[in-house]
């Protein structure tokens, strides 16, 4: 199952139910995203893949392009973790695994795995490593520990500045929050998420991304 990052304000959002679409621009769009104005979508490939059109000074050329995560499928997701504490002698982190913390004595062979979800820490608990306090990246996080797993609905491609306010509102901006349905002012809380995210793809630059649109399953 492959896993997909999130922060953990938009983790918390998904909980809520407040987001339920995520736009990424992934590596399968770099060359898109060179020149992102001289490209043009096509299509969608039998496969679901998509077809460009790129203009270059020999003329036009096509590139299929493939999204990572598929229509259909589940993933889990990536967040924020850590290692409490550890002792000698436990297991390797390939071999985490999760259990229910139910007495005094797991707590002497077990540590616990810490959770940080805009803010909020929970504790869940798997077998300890030889690093105590440790604070792995989000990126390699193991589908053992997921506590959130996504079904991806739909995907398309676009540039991020087509987004509307139902789109920012559906990426888990806080505008709906405050009741206020100005469509500049969520088009600007999402242009400040998206590059708080993607440095290399400004939403000033109006990158290629895709658009999914997914559901919680738990």
């Amino acid at each position: 199952m492959q896993g997909i990052l999130m922060k953990p304000d938009m983790i918390a959002a998904t909980v809520e139910g407040r987001k339920t679409n995520t736009r990424r621009a992934e590596a399968s769009l770099r060359e898109i995203n060179k020149e992102p104005d001289k490209c043009e979508c096509l299509g969608k490939t039998i496969n679901g893949s998509f077809i460009f059109q790129l203009e270059s000074k020999e003329g036009f050329t096509q590139k299929i392009v493939s999204p990572r995560y598929r229509v259909g499928e589940t993933c889990y997701v990536k967040e924020a973790w850590r290692i409490e504490y550890s002792f000698k002698g436990c297991a390797k982190l390939d071999d985490l695994v999760t259990v229910h913390y139910s007495n005094a004595s797991i707590s002497r062979r077990w540590g616990d795995i810490i959770y940080n979800a805009a803010g909020v820490f929970l504790v869940s608990v798997a077998k300890a490593v030889d690093n105590p306090s440790r604070e792995p990246s989000p990126m390699f996080m193991p589908e053992v520990l997921a506590r959130h797993f996504i079904f991806v609905e739909a995907v398309a491609p676009g540039r991020v500045q087509e987004i509307t306010i139902a789109g920012a509102v559906a990426e888990g901006v806080p505008c709906q929050e405050l009741g206020i349905k100005n469509d500049e002012l969520c088009r600007a809380q999402f242009a400040d998420l998206w590059d708080s995210i993607n440095p290399k793809y400004p939403f000033d630059s109006d990158p290629w991304v895709y658009a999914y649109q997914f559901r919680l399953e738990s």
